[in-house]
């Protein structure tokens, strides 16, 4: 393989997984969303209510772009923006009734993900691979 390939291919790997996405949620009838907004909503999950600032950083994505998802997710009705009870000046970004109702489908979603997208690779080639995508990011994070 051709070293200059390698984002060309990482790219590739994106716009499928994208499809992918696209796919099954619009077979659940989740046309609304964006596989851009899976990172917010599986944060969520994840964590719980979070600021802008914290649920910027633990999707790395820029603030201003946060912002943008998190006030589509809250037109559609699955997120909403509460004051935070310790800084009245904050905050948190928290789901909604309908958001909680995703965690099974996004569940289900991500396991058929994964299941596809993986199919065939060893443990030793997953570790191989994540140890150099993890490099690559930290690479473009110094």
């Amino acid at each position: 393989m051709k070293r200059n390939q390698i984002f060309h291919l990482v790219s590739q790997v994106r716009a499928a997984v994208n499809e992918h996405l696209e796919v099954a949620l619009a077979e659940r009838g989740l046309e609304g969303l964006a596989p851009s907004h899976g990172d917010i909503l599986a944060a969520l999950f994840r964590e719980g209510p979070l600021g802008m600032t914290e649920l910027a950083a633990e999707i790395r994505r820029r603030k201003n772009t946060v912002t943008v998802l998190v006030g589509k997710l809250e037109a559609q009705g699955y997120v909403e923006r509460v004051a935070d009870a310790e800084d009245a000046r904050r905050a948190l970004v928290s789901l909604t009734r309908k958001g909680s109702a995703l965690r099974e489908p996004f569940g289900t979603i991500s396991a058929d993900l994964l299941s596809k997208g993986l199919a065939g690779l060893g443990e030793a080639e997953l570790e191989t691979t994540m140890r150099c995508l993890e490099r690559i990011i930290a690479n473009f994070l110094e």
